[in-house]
C-alpha cells in the first residue's frame, strides 16, 4: 500500500511539474485562457506567473514525507478550483482552449476536461487521506547503483521521448508543408516545394463540405452565405497560436480589401472570440469563423495550418489544400487573378456609360449578352467597326455591351447604338481575361460565361451572330 500511495504521489507531482513548465514557457497563452475564462486583463498577468509556479512548488511538495499530504490537498483545492471554473464557462455555453499544458497541448474544454481534472483530483485527496506512504529519497536511497542508473536512464528516456512526439506534433500542426515535402522528396517528386502534395485536402471538383460557424460577434455564417456573392469562397484555416498564422494575418486583411470584388476571404480559426477578437481589429479582418476543434478543418481533409482551399462559387471543391505561407500566396494570386471559365458567374462590375450615368452588370440580367473589349486607339477595333454597325443593322443576336478603354468623346465617334461602358485602365476586360482587343466573351440570362473568349474581328463576330436572338433595349 506505502508504494501505492508514493505512486500516486510522483504521478501528481510529475503532471502539475509538467504542467507548470509548459504554462511558464507559455505566458502570453496562459494570459489569453485565464481572460477567455472570465479574469479581468489587469489580473491575469500576474495570475500567468502564479498559477505555475504554485503548481510547481506543490509537486515539489509532494516528494518529501512531512509535506506530502498537505501537498495533496494543495493540488486537490487548485485542481477542484479549476473544475469548478470550466463547468461554469460550459455552462455558459463557451469552450475555450484549457491550454493546461501550455503549447505542449491545447484543445478546448469539454466532458473530458472536467473527467480528468476529477481524477487527478481524486489522486490528491487519496494522498491527504492515505498518508505520506513509502518515502520517494528513502525508497531511492535502497536502490543500488545498477537499479539507481537504470531507473534514471528510463526516466531520460521517457523524457527524451516526449520531448520528441511534442515537437513532431508541433511541426506538423504549424508547418505542415515542410513534412509534405520531405514526403515529396523521399518519395522522389519534382513538384515545386510550393505545390501542394496530391492527398492534401478535397479532391477538386467534389462537393465542399457544408458548415455553419459563429462569428467574432455571435453571428452564424454558413459556407451557402458566403457563396451568395456569386464568387469563389477561399477558406483560410488558422490558429492563434499558430506562429506562421500569425505572421499572414496582415496579408490576410490586405487579401480581403484587395480581392473584395472577385473573391470572399473567410478565415476559419479555432478557440473563442476573446482569443481572436483582438488580432482582427488590428488587420482589419471580416469573416473570421470560429471552429470547436478542428472539425471544419477534418471536413476540408486539412492536415495543419496555416492552410488554405478554393471553393467555387457553385459550391465544389476548386483547388488542393494549399499549406504554408508561400502556397497560400499562390493559391491566392492564382484564384483572384484566375479569368472565368464556361459555366462561371461573371465578375460583376459598375462603370460609366457614355453619358456619365453608372450602370453594373446586374441590370442587364435576363438577356443574353456579348461583352465586346473594345480600343478606339485599336487599328483592328476600327476597321471592325463597321461591320459592327452593320451586325447591329440585322436586328439579330444578343445585346450588345461594349467595354471600351480611352473617355467619353473618343468613344462618341464609334457610331454603334449599343451600351458602351468606359473602361479606361482595362480593369474590367482583365477580370474576364481580356489582354487585348478587339476581344468578346457571351453571357447567358443568368450572368454566367457562355463562351469561350473570342480574340480578333472575325472571331468577335462569329461570336455575336452565333448568338440566341432575344434582343432588347437598354
Amino acid at each position: 500500500m506505502s508504494f501505492v500511495v508514493l505512486a500516486a504521489r510522483l504521478v501528481f507531482a510529475s503532471v502539475l511539474g509538467v504542467a507548470a513548465g509548459a504554462k511558464l514557457a507559455d505566458r502570453k497563452g496562459t494570459r489569453e485562457t485565464l481572460g477567455a475564462f472570465g479574469v479581468p486583463g489587469s489580473l491575469s498577468s500576474p495570475l500567468a506567473v502564479l498559477l505555475p509556479v504554485a503548481e510547481a512548488l506543490v509537486a515539489l511538495a509532494l516528494l518529501p514525507n512531512r509535506s506530502a499530504q498537505a501537498a495533496g490537498a494543495a493540488g486537490a483545492a487548485l485542481l477542484a478550483l479549476f473544475t469548478g471554473a470550466v463547468i461554469v464557462t460550459l455552462a455558459r455555453g463557451r469552450r475555450p482552449d484549457c491550454n493546461c499544458f501550455g503549447a505542449l497541448h491545447s484543445k478546448p474544454i469539454g466532458a473530458w476536461t472536467v473527467a480528468r481534472n476529477v481524477s487527478l483530483t481524486g489522486i490528491g485527496v487519496f494522498v491527504l487521506i492515505a498518508g505520506p506512504g513509502t518515502s520517494a529519497f528513502g525508497w531511492l536511497g535502497r536502490l543500488t547503483a545498477a537499479e539507481l542508473g537504470l531507473t534514471i536512464a528510463v526516466v531520460c528516456l521517457g523524457v527524451g521521448l516526449a520531448a520528441v512526439t511534442v515537437f513532431a506534433l508541433g511541426l506538423f500542426r504549424q508547418h505542415g508543408t515542410m513534412l509534405l515535402r520531405l514526403e515529396a522528396l523521399e518519395s522522389g517528386s519534382s513538384a515545386p516545394a510550393t505545390v501542394s502534395a496530391p492527398e492534401a485536402g478535397l479532391a477538386v471538383g467534389s462537393a465542399a463540405p457544408e458548415f455553419s460557424l459563429s462569428g467574432l460577434d455571435g453571428e452564424t455564417m454558413t459556407l451557402a452565405s458566403l457563396r451568395s456573392h456569386e464568387r469563389p469562397v477561399l477558406v483560410l484555416f488558422t490558429d492563434p497560436q499558430c506562429g506562421p498564422c500569425n505572421a499572414l494575418l496582415p496579408e490576410f486583411g490586405e487579401w480581403q480589401r484587395e480581392h473584395e470584388r472577385t473573391l470572399t476571404i473567410a478565415i476559419v480559426t479555432r478557440r473563442d472570440a476573446d482569443a481572436n477578437r483582438p488580432k482582427a481589429r488590428e488587420h482589419g479582418l471580416v469573416n473570421v469563423l470560429l471552429q470547436a476543434d478542428n472539425e471544419t478543418a477534418d471536413a476540408f481533409s486539412v492536415p495543419a495550418t496555416p492552410a488554405a482551399v478554393l471553393v467555387s462559387a457553385e459550391g465544389t471543391v476548386a483547388s488542393a489544400a494549399a499549406l504554408g505561407a508561400d502556397a497560400i500566396r499562390a493559391l491566392v494570386r492564382s484564384s483572384a487573378d484566375r479569368p472565368p471559365t464556361v459555366g462561371d458567374v461573371a465578375p460583376p462590375f459598375e462603370l460609366p456609360d457614355l453619358a456619365g450615368r453608372q450602370r453594373n452588370l446586374a441590370e442587364f440580367r435576363g438577356s443574353e449578352l456579348t461583352l465586346l473589349f473594345w480600343n478606339p486607339g485599336c487599328m483592328f477595333c476600327n476597321q471592325m467597326a463597321a461591320d459592327l454597325r452593320s451586325w447591329e443593322d440585322e436586328g439579330t443576336g444578343a445585346d450588345l455591351i461594349v467595354l471600351a478603354a480611352g473617355d467619353a468623346q473618343a468613344n462618341a465617334t464609334l457610331g454603334i447604338r449599343s451600351t458602351v461602358l468606359l473602361d479606361p485602365e482595362n480593369a474590367v476586360a482583365a477580370r474576364f481575361g481580356s489582354r487585348g482587343t478587339p476581344m468578346a466573351v457571351r453571357l447567358d440570362g443568368e450572368g454566367r460565361i457562355a463562351s469561350e473568349l473570342a480574340v480578333g474581328a472575325e472571331q468577335v463576330l462569329a461570336l455575336a451572330r452565333r448568338a440566341v436572338p432575344q434582343r432588347s433595349r437598354h
